[in-house]
């Protein structure tokens, strides 16, 4: 566009203009900020002393400067002095790439900051600080430049140090947000240049037409821009093409209107009232930004001009022109909503780094935890802080009763009943996760304590189609559980169902390397780990312990007759009998081929040698089928050792008990023997 030397010095100066109106106020905002930005990193940085010189050198040079330059410029506008603008341009740029590179400065403070959310917090106050000052620096487009490239090239190098795992996201980020800013921003201008500029014509236009009233009337209907004209009553009288073409009216349409009415009504106040201080003389002209309704019902926003002029014959009329911005103010919101798009999406990163590291935190003690019971305690620990502002549990599966014990919840209500059963659960019943995002279309199950009032997930754990337990999770108010939490949760629960797996298979393995599989007692092995404990054990409770060694009389002879096979029915029935008959606190193994080894605690001894021939009683009295025929009975001979009466230690409790046992069969078997110590009498 060819713009000739007088409107190029007009549009610069009116530029100029706009760039130091209520300039003070973004001064203190500076100042506001950089108050802020000290008291946030404090208590971060490792070096203060940096950090305070920053602030003060922020404050003299980059504020008080400014402030005494600016009384300056207003003097010089409060007594109409010339204004050389290529100084103030210049002086605006600069003071722009000036405070620029403060901030950049400031923000180079983080490599005196360990902590990785510090950083981001560093991250996200430099991107507000680029982002505040964008639309009061469009009227000089190299001014906003000038202050955004320094602070630029700090966001790039603070989004690769922030972390590994999310610098190349953070980085692009970065990118895109300057493309973005830059692009509004150079935008803005040419809108605000473009505006500036038909307003300048405009005014040349308004100065022409008084001249002549047929050239004013050909001008006007001809204008680049809106133009009309309107009674003081605000009729309107005429109006060009470019009125029509923004409004959709026909002139005889536009005609039977007011500007009242296509004013749009929660702007009409602020018209009515510059309207007023036209009429009255207070002002000789007006600017605003209004929104008209269209003849459609769209809303057009545009920048409206008014002043009144004196007709020939002496009657007043309101001239108007009109600028649509529609599609300038559109772009605004768009850079807006990315703007916030793009911190969205930056402070969800850094959630979801925050939740990776407590996963991994997770991950590491489950591999460390050995029983059920050590695990709970951690996954509810990391789950609070995962899920926190939500409530959830973790409920176990019991296979004796096959029923679902929720051993925890978190949050600030419990959503489950203690127990329940699997049925009652229909996220389990179908084998796959439930996410409810309105509980109003779905029907909770009747494991919950209460209908959930907003989003719900249910994960059930099965590993190899055998179900573990399930996991609740529940929002605490009526909003959905968000995409992000959806994701972590099904992390979090396929980590923990693979350690209850884990631990469970051990607890198995244990169980059945401890066990005799003939018939099903403990074996050896585990007697050589329990009882030194428990000698101990009374050793310091000073109580006793009973050991009894149990052998079957003539249980060779027996396998020789019958078979190996048959002997083998026999054990097993001695271990259901011994099962039935000892109580569940005494602990019984199958010591070597035929042999027993019982011990019983807090037991009087006689009434432990009643039991014991109660015991061979109910031996003698079991009948034994095998192969369709009834097999003889079987006797049993047990010898008895009291701790710490007849030792303290295994090895010679054991060779007690073993004795008497070799006396009860010496004196005829199927007899009980206390251990007698060598000089003692029967």
């Amino acid at each position: 566009m060819l713009i000739d030397n007088g409107i190029n010095r007009q549009l610069n100066q009116r530029l100029i203009i706009e760039c130091y109106k209520d300039h003070f106020f973004l001064i203190l905002t500076d100042i506001a900020a950089s108050v802020l930005f000290l008291t946030i990193l404090w208590n971060s940085v490792t070096n203060r002393t940096i950090l305070l010189l920053w602030f003060v050198l922020e404050i003299i040079i980059n504020d008080v400067l400014r402030i005494g330059v600016l009384l300056v410029y207003h003097n010089q506008q409060k007594h109409s002095k010339p204004q050389n603008w290529k100084f103030w341009n210049f002086f605006y740029i600069a003071t722009s790439a000036i405070s620029g590179i403060f901030w950049a400065l400031g923000g180079l403070l983080f490599v005196y900051v360990d902590d990785p959310v510090h950083r981001c917090v560093i991250f996200l106050f430099i991107i507000a600080i680029l982002s505040a000052p964008a639309l009061k620096m469009i009227a000089i487009k190299y001014a906003y430049i000038a202050f955004e490239v320094p602070i630029g090239i700090l966001l790039f190098l603070i989004s690769t140090s922030i972390t590994p795992s999310v610098s190349m996201e953070l980085f692009i980020g970065v990118i895109i947000f300057l493309a973005l800013l830059t692009y509004g921003a150079i935008s803005a201008h040419k809108t605000l240049r473009t505006s500036i500029l038909k307003t300048l014509e405009n005014n040349l236009l308004i100065e022409e037409l008084k001249l002549s009233e047929d050239n004013f009337r050909n001008i006007i209907e001809n204008a680049p821009i809106g133009m009309a004209f309107l009674s003081l009553d605000g009729k309107y009288l005429d109006a060009n093409r470019k009125v029509l073409d923004i409004l959709g009216y026909s002139k005889e349409e536009l005609k039977q209107l007011s500007y009242q009415q296509i004013t749009h009504p929660d702007d009409l106040e602020d018209s009515l009232h510059a309207v007023h201080k036209l009429i009255n003389g207070e002002i000789s002209s007006v600017t605003v930004e209004k929104r008209y309704i269209h003849k459609n019902g769209n809303i057009i926003t545009a920048i409206s001009s008014g002043t009144i002029l004196n007709q020939s014959n002496d009657i007043k009329v309101f001239l108007t022109q009109i600028v649509d911005i529609s599609d300038r103010v559109a772009n605004e919101h768009k850079i807006l909503a990315l703007n916030n798009k793009t911190i969205s999406t930056l402070n969800e990163l850094t959630l979801l780094e925050k939740n990776e590291k407590l996963v991994n935190k997770l991950n590491g003690m489950l591999q460390l935890c050995i029983t059920m019971d050590e695990t709970y305690p951690r996954i509810n620990l990391i789950a609070q802080e995962l899920f926190s502002g939500f409530n959830g549990a973790l409920s176990v599966l019991n296979k004796t009763n096959n029923s679902l014990e929720t051993v925890i919840q978190w949050g600030n209500d419990k959503i489950l009943k203690n127990v329940f059963s699997p049925e009652d659960c229909f996220s389990i019943r179908e084998g796959s996760i439930t996410i409810i995002d309105d509980p109003k279309s779905w029907v909770a199950c009747s494991h919950y304590l209460t209908t959930p009032i907003g989003g719900y997930m249910v994960l059930p754990l099965f590993v190899q189609n055998e179900l573990l337990g399930v996991i609740h999770l529940a929002a605490q108010s009526t909003i959905p559980i968000p995409k992000h939490l959806q994701d972590t949760a099904l992390t979090f629960s396929n980590m923990v169902k693979i350690a209850l797996s884990n631990i469970k298979l051990r607890e198995t393995l244990r169980e059945q390397s401890l066990r005799d599989a003939l018939t099903g007692l403990y074996n050896r092995r585990y007697i050589n780990e329990y009882l030194p404990n428990e000698l101990a054990k009374i050793m310091r409770t000073k109580s006793t312990l009973i050991i009894i060694m149990m052998d079957l009389d003539d249980f060779k002879k027996f396998n020789d007759n019958y078979g190996h096979e048959a002997g083998d029915e026999v054990l097993k029935l001695i271990g259901q009998i011994i099962n039935q008959n000892f109580r569940v606190s005494d602990t019984a193994c199958r010591f070597g081929g035929e042999e027993f080894l019982i011990t019983m605690s807090h037991s009087e001894l006689d009434t432990c040698i009643k039991r014991l021939k109660e015991f061979q009683k109910t031996i003698k009295s079991k009948s034994i089928f095998f192969n369709n025929q009834i097999l003889p009975f079987v006797t049993i001979s047990i010898g008895v050792a009291v701790a710490p009466m007849h030792g303290s230690t295994m090895d010679e409790l054991i060779q007690a008990a073993d004795h008497a046992l070799y006396t009860a069969k010496k004196l005829g078997k199927d007899r009980v023997e206390l251990y007698e110590s060598p000089g003692s009498h029967s």
